[in-house]
């Protein structure tokens, strides 16, 4: 079964009931609540969160706020989102395992990032990175618009210059 990696918890039971491998995908870069499932590690020291606007030399302080916005985000997933619907399903399901436990014996987790445009990081053989799944083929510009395209460019490099 195919499912979507991110705030997608509620079929986890049924794949779990079905016996069935599991195959997570995701649209962005992961969140480091599934990350840490999957077995990777967190990186707060030089992968920023999609919350803030650092780069990969952080100072002392922005690594804390990198780690602890992570972890209030995980704390809030654990909490407010996965505690209360596991105590939902298991009125149906009661010997249901946790749906960490299943989202954790995923197979693989597909995510649409490529470490050429995102931050590179370690990642364990079961997280594969597909960069650009999300993109069209190319289309050919108009002459005008090539052109317009050019000059925007070059003027903001002129004006970065001085």
């Amino acid at each position: 079964i195919i499912a979507d990696a991110y705030i997608n918890e509620h079929i986890l039971n049924v794949v779990d009931s079905l016996k069935l491998p599991l195959v997570l995908h995701g649209s962005g870069t992961g969140l480091p609540y599934t990350y840490g499932l999957m077995g990777a590690s967190s990186d707060y020291a030089s992968i920023p969160t999609a919350l803030t606007d650092f780069d990969d030399r952080m100072s002392f302080i922005q690594r804390t706020i990198n780690m602890v916005q992570s972890e209030v985000l995980v704390f809030v997933m654990e909490s407010f989102v996965l505690a209360p619907l596991e105590e939902r399903m298991r009125i149906d399901m009661p010997n249901m395992r946790s749906l960490s436990e299943i989202k954790k014996d995923a197979s693989l987790l597909m995510m649409n990032t490529d470490p050429i445009t995102n931050w590179p990081r370690s990642l364990p053989p079961s997280v594969i990175p597909l960069g650009a799944l999300h993109a069209r083929p190319a289309k050919t510009l108009s002459e005008v618009q090539g052109i317009d395209v050019c000059m925007e460019f070059k003027l903001k490099w002129d004006f970065d210059l001085y």
